[in-house]
This record gives C-alpha cells, structure tokens and sequence, in this order.
C-alpha cells in the first residue's frame, strides 16, 4: 500500500510540472459536468494564428462520403485544432448532407429525447445539432460573439432533441450547452474581432 502512495505521488507530481514541454498541456475536450467541450479556458487564438488559418485536414472524399457520426468527428476536430474554417465548412457539410434525415429524426421523437441506449438511432440528428453548436463555438473562439450567438439560437430551435457523445462515456444535451453559452455571451462578451 505504500509503495502505490508513493508511486501515485511520484506519478501525479511528475504531470504537474512542466518536464516535457506540452504533454500535460493539451486543449481539453473534456466538458464540463456531462457537458460540451469547454474551451473557453484556452486562448486559441495567438497573433501569428491570426495571420494565416490553422490547417487541419479533411478531404472531398471525406466530406461526400462519411456518415454523419464520423464527419461531426472531423468538425470536433478541426474545431480543438484552432482551425475554425475548415470546422465551420465540415460543419455546414454535414448540414447539408443530413438535416433532411435529421429533421424527421426531430419529428419521430414526438418531443422527447432517445431512451438510453438508443441515441445511435439518431445519427444524422445528432450531428446536424452538433454542426450548429461547432459552427457556434467556432466564431466564438474568432471574437465573433452576434453571430456565435446566432447559431447557438439555432441549434437551440431545430435541434432541440440532439445529442453529442462525450468520450468520457456519456451524451450531453446540445441545447443546454448552447443555453449556457448564449448567457454567458450574452452577461460577458466576448472580444469583438468583425
């Protein structure tokens, strides 16, 4: 037992210093409490990333043939890389391709959420409702506060139902998130940047 004390103590001590340069440091995509992806504690912007875009990777092929479930992923993705062009394109992408099948996922749920277990039913909803709140949080992350807000709203009023996994292992409530955010633009600002 105290060999384990010891080792915890060595091992926890070891992450929090800053040995290696960045491996402790990464930008967390671990929400808040059964949340959205918080971060809103990381300055993802800097002034040499102001001047040319972050590249980040997705394909045509990509974009025309994953399911929603995968391309939201790339969104996600692109999003914690800082590069909020390609996460709004992957985003309006998924749109595109799935909002039709989204919309009568919307409509099915007869105005309740998925029974546990059966949110993978709900793809294409899920993501379509996940693309807004990446688009959302990508201007966001610009300075671009109205129209973060803007599409906050509108994840808020047509995809009420959607849900995004957390890799921690549970779904959180798109709306909710984006209810929070909107307050939170809306008491504190952000910095203007248009």
């Amino acid at each position: 037992m105290v060999y384990l004390l010891v080792f915890l103590s060595i091992f926890l001590s070891s992450c929090s210093s800053d040995r290696g340069g960045d491996r402790f440091n990464r930008i967390s995509i671990a929400p808040a409490w059964k949340g959205a992806p918080d971060f809103s504690n990381q300055n993802l912007i800097h002034e040499e990333a102001e001047k040319q875009e972050v590249k980040f990777e997705v394909s045509e092929e990509e974009l025309r043939t994953l399911p929603a479930s995968k391309l939201i992923l790339k969104a996600w993705g692109a999003l914690g890389a800082g590069a909020f062009n390609t996460a709004i394109q992957v985003s309006e992408k998924v749109l595109e391709r799935f909002r039709e099948k989204a919309v009568a996922q919307q409509k099915s749920l007869s105005g309740q959420f998925p029974k546990a277990g059966k949110e993978k039913d709900y793809a294409e909803l899920n993501a379509c409702g996940s693309a807004l709140y990446v688009i959302a949080e990508s201007y966001e992350k610009q300075g671009q506060c109205e129209k973060a807000i803007e599409f906050y709203r509108k994840a808020i009023k047509e995809f009420p139902l959607s849900q995004n996994w957390d890799p921690r292992g549970w779904y959180w409530k798109i709306a909710e998130e984006a209810k929070a955010k909107i307050e939170k633009l809306e008491r504190d600002g952000c910095n203007e940047k248009e």
